[in-house]
């Protein structure tokens, strides 16, 4: 179930899973990328130099990954109790969002538990 294909030839659980994970990470490339440009030029204008903005990197806006885990959880029945996925997002979310990987480290561990029950 986990790992192999299901019998009805479907993707497994962990590749269903990990187009959750892509979904979300995407949408974190894509908001940075939206920052670097903005900030990257006002920043290079004040400073004279340009400036990492690392610590923008890894985060989601809570409500967007509220949505996208309950989108892909409906579309792909990856099971997951809504919950959990509302625990989560509190759990790992602070003012400058919701951390992707801890988030993502959470799901994945709550199905490896489901799994073992």
């Amino acid at each position: 179930m986990f790992l192999q294909a299901n019998d009805d030839g479907t993707d497994s659980w962990l590749k269903r899973f990990s187009r959750l994970a892509q979904a979300v990470l995407k949408n974190d490339l894509e908001r940075r990328g939206e920052l670097y440009r903005s900030m990257s030029r006002q920043l290079s204008m004040f400073l004279g130099y340009h400036v990492e903005l690392s610590t923008l990197v890894g985060y989601i806006k809570p409500d967007e990954a509220r949505w996208l885990i309950t989108e892909y959880n409906d579309i792909y029945g990856l099971q997951f109790d809504p919950l959990f996925i509302e625990a989560s997002i509190k759990k790992n979310s602070a003012a400058d969002g919701t951390h992707i990987d801890h988030l993502l480290k959470d799901l994945l561990q709550s199905a490896q538990l489901d799994q073992r029950a």
